[in-house]
């Protein structure tokens, strides 16, 4: 397994965007979303998903949503193509998200931490939802955060695995998470997609 990659898709960007949700950084380099294709199977992403630029700079595409209710940090959506390489398993990522966390106070973590198996159009995923307290990355004392919530979607289609990570404060993923169910659950054949936007045209 590919440990540098495996690692960087499962802490990526973390500690830049909780450094950085200041109202002006929503704004810098802010695109609206759109169609997200991934190994041939295409969704259009929540229209309230802001896309900007990656923060390690191997992630496939990022997106900022901005914090609702009492929450002081953005959540983020990221992705990362691992390709055919060995980048990691579906096990991998799940055991590799579930040591971020500690679980909430009087659970453990088989309690806290929800996996399922979806079927897509043409492809499998492995769906994690995790919450707890986020440990933080090693050796950077800023990062750890209280009542945090992570939804991990490892993707396996005919073109390579992708990985996919919705994770911030609680609240906030929980205001977001139908529209990222909906997302990840809307994956078609790119040419299925082209088809139902033909019919939908007047």
């Amino acid at each position: 397994m590919n440990n540098h990659r495996f690692w960087l898709s499962l802490v990526g960007g973390i500690a830049i965007s909780l450094a950085d949700h200041s109202p002006g950084a929503f704004a810098q380099g802010a695109g609206r979303s759109g169609v997200v294709e991934l190994g041939g199977l295409r969704s259009r992403a929540p229209a309230d998903w802001v896309q900007e630029q990656p923060d390690d700079g191997r992630s496939y595409r990022q997106y900022r949503l901005v914090p609702v209710g009492d929450s002081a940090d953005p959540a983020q959506v990221s992705i990362w193509f691992l390709g055919n390489e060995n980048g990691g398993t579906a096990a991998d990522y799940v055991r590799g998200w579930k040591q971020m966390f500690l679980p909430p106070l009087g659970k453990t973590m088989r309690e806290a931490a929800q996996v399922r198996r979806l079927t897509l159009d043409g492809a499998l995923a492995t769906y994690v939802d995790i919450r707890g307290d986020y440990r933080g990355i090693p050796g950077d004392v800023a990062t750890p955060r209280q009542d945090f919530r992570l939804l991990g979607v490892y993707l396996d289609t005919p073109k390579g695995a992708y990985v996919i990570r919705l994770m911030g404060p609680d609240e906030t993923v929980r205001f977001y998470r139908q529209g990222f169910d909906n997302w990840v659950k809307g994956f078609k054949q790119a040419n299925a997609v082209t088809v139902q936007q033909k019919e939908s045209q007047p």
